[in-house]
């Protein structure tokens, strides 16, 4: 945590502390108005894009906590039906029961086919919105930390989004660009319009740019724009909105888009993208706005490549944004600072890492009890896996085990019969067909 607690000014060697009297929250914080700023507010700094700690930490304070847009119920039409998703690192599936019910639940990335009745132990929380969006929140906890309603309430009552039939879509492809480029300028990109003239040509037939506004509320962003009447006998009236951390909808008469950024490491992310058609529009007119968003969404590919270069090269630290023309890159990099910096005065106070979205012993219990049978012994090793930070070594196996009635190896032993037979416990777990047993230990490393 020496990086992390540098940048919060805590210093490497220091100890946990108390967290400060007053912590911003994040929630009130997001419907101010970044105009009324009368300077420039400084951008994030360059090595929350590069950092591995900066990362995990936002794998915990972000991805583990807030409502996450997944798909839309569109993509699973049939009883049975599943789709596979991952989201830093975490994988999971959603699914639409026998009785027609969306579910969602954990799974290892190796998973070839899914079977609910085999593979549904580790349920995700989910909320499918009044438009048929399906959300995610991968919090462990019986109840989400951060509420829907605390979130994104309203998100699915904007008066714009009548416009459309949303029963008049069927689900058309998915495609995808991954690259060398940290999430958060993908997110920096989409939600400022500042570079838009000279980037996207292409968005002068979808709105007047000059009149391009965003407007934040919750966790979520709006963007609007003044469509022409010539735009709109084209089918080009666009409602976009972002939803934080990663996502957004852009939706049209004769087709909407939904757009995923999946970070995958410190410096790598993957744009992905399903696309749903208005099953009346012309084939002409579905691949005339479709082909437009790729053009767009590809230069923002390029623009994101070009920035993390600029990064990793020490061009860029951190400078000013304007608080006028990049007022979506302001609210953007104010939730995930607000975020971190809240969840990190937390673990400082609990002087250990926290993650959300790991699963409590009780929990594992309750949903593996009728299908997997542990040893006392056994019992034990699980404990042991579940206090390991990160995947099994020796050390910390070791320090894992002095935590439970096991007891560990001496210090000039780390490699010693215990650490040992735990490793081949995992060993033979990997190797067994209990996929369940095996999955219970697994979810600990994510």
């Amino acid at each position: 945590m020496s990086f992390l607690r540098s940048y919060f000014g805590l210093g490497a060697a220091s100890a946990p502390a108390p967290a400060p009297a007053s912590v911003p929250d994040t929630h009130e914080a997001k419907p101010q108005d970044p105009t009324t700023q009368s300077t420039g507010v400084r951008a994030l700094p360059a090595s929350w894009y590069i950092s591995q700690e900066m990362y995990d930490l936002e794998k915990r304070a972000i991805f583990s906590k807030k409502w996450l847009l997944t798909t839309h119920n569109l993509r699973l039409p049939k009883n049975g039906d599943w789709q596979r998703y991952q989201i830093t690192g975490f994988h999971y599936v959603i699914c639409r029961d026998q009785n027609g019910n969306i579910k969602a639940f954990h799974i290892d990335q190796d998973l070839k086919e899914f079977d609910i009745e085999k593979h549904g132990m580790f349920s995700i929380h989910t909320q499918i919105d009044k438009k048929g969006f399906i959300w995610i929140n991968l919090d462990g906890g019986e109840k989400p930390e951060i509420s829907w309603s605390e979130d994104l309430e309203g998100c699915d009552d904007q008066e714009r989004l009548d416009y459309y039939d949303w029963d008049c879509y069927e689900y058309d492809h998915t495609w995808e660009m991954e690259g060398e480029y940290n999430w958060k300028l993908l997110g920096d990109n989409y939600n400022e319009c500042y570079h838009c003239r000279v980037s996207h040509p292409d968005l002068r037939d979808l709105t007047d740019i000059n009149t391009y506004v965003v407007t934040p509320v919750k966790s979520y962003l709006m963007h609007f724009g003044s469509p022409t009447p010539d735009m709109i006998a084209r089918g080009f009236k666009i409602a976009p909105t972002y939803f934080f951390p990663n996502s957004s909808v852009n939706v049209s008469r004769n087709f909407f888009m939904m757009q995923r950024f999946i970070p995958t490491s410190p410096r790598t992310s993957i744009m992905r993208y399903e696309v749903y058609k208005n099953k009346y529009a012309t084939d002409e007119a579905f691949h005339e706005i479709d082909s437009l968003y790729k053009r767009v969404m590809t230069e923002d590919k390029f623009l994101a490549l070009g920035a993390q270069k600029n990064i990793e090269r020490g061009v860029f630290i951190n400078g000013e944004m304007h608080p006028g023309m990049e007022k979506g890159a302001i609210w953007f990099q104010t939730s995930v600072r607000d975020l971190v910096q809240d969840h990190f005065d937390r673990e400082v106070e609990a002087g250990r890492q926290i993650w959300p979205a790991q699963i409590s012993m009780s929990k594992i219990a309750a949903q593996s009890e009728e299908n997997v049978h542990f040893t006392p012994l056994e019992a034990e090793w699980l404990k042991v896996a579940y206090r390991v930070e990160g995947y099994p070594t020796s050390d910390n196996v070791n320090d894992a085990l002095k935590t439970t009635s096991l007891g560990g190896d001496s210090p000039s032993t780390n490699n010693g019969p215990k650490a040992n037979k735990f490793n081949e416990w995992i060993a033979s777990l990997r190797a067994s067909e209990s996929e369940l047993s095996w999955k219970a230990v697994d979810f600990a490393f994510n």
